[in-house]
């Protein structure tokens, strides 16, 4: 599970090395516009430890890297409530948005849940009002659930027979 690639991406379990980057994400106000408020350094030296001291069999959180230069773009991670179902979420700064690499990480995480780990059903959940997010869940085949709590409101559901049917509809497209 260490490792999964993509056309563009190898995406990566996180190590000691990728501290910077998870502060440099979770403290600047950019990259959390429609997340949340920016972590002090502090807080977000401590999430990092938390994230990379937890079990990744139950909480992976993968680096996404580029293939062309091996820049570090961005996070993307599953967070399995139980043993069938879990949340994804991924993190890119401004520079890294709209060019479709936090979509190729989901969708490559979204696949090995699937058939690499076995879960029935991932999850997402974003902000209210963020149509650049909902265009991403409709693409990858979620669809809306149930309103949640602020300030994530907005609720995604995609199941794996869902997405069997979606993966079949793509290769009897290419056939």
């Amino acid at each position: 599970m260490s490792l999964l690639t993509t056309r563009r991406l190898r995406l990566r379990l996180i190590e000691p090395a990728d501290e910077a980057l998870y502060v440099r994400l979770y403290t600047d106000p950019e990259t959390l516009e429609r997340i949340g408020p920016p972590q002090t350094v502090e807080r977000a030296r401590a999430g990092f430890l938390t994230s990379l001291a937890r079990d990744h069999g139950r909480w992976p959180l993968w680096v996404m890297v580029r293939l062309q230069d091996e820049a570090h773009i961005g996070l993307v991670g599953l967070d399995i409530d139980t043993d069938r179902v879990a949340e994804i979420g991924a993190i890119c700064p401004p520079a890294f948005q709209g060019q479709g690499y936090a979509r190729e990480a989901a969708m490559t995480v979204v696949r090995h849940a699937f058939l690499g780990i076995g879960l029935d059903r991932v999850e997402a959940r974003h902000v209210a009002d963020h149509p650049l997010v909902e265009a991403v869940m409709r693409g990858m085949g979620f669809h809306p659930a149930a309103a949640g709590p602020p300030p994530h409101p907005r609720r995604w559901t995609l199941s794996r027979e869902q997405w069997k049917a979606q993966e079949g509809d793509k290769v009897h497209a290419l056939g």
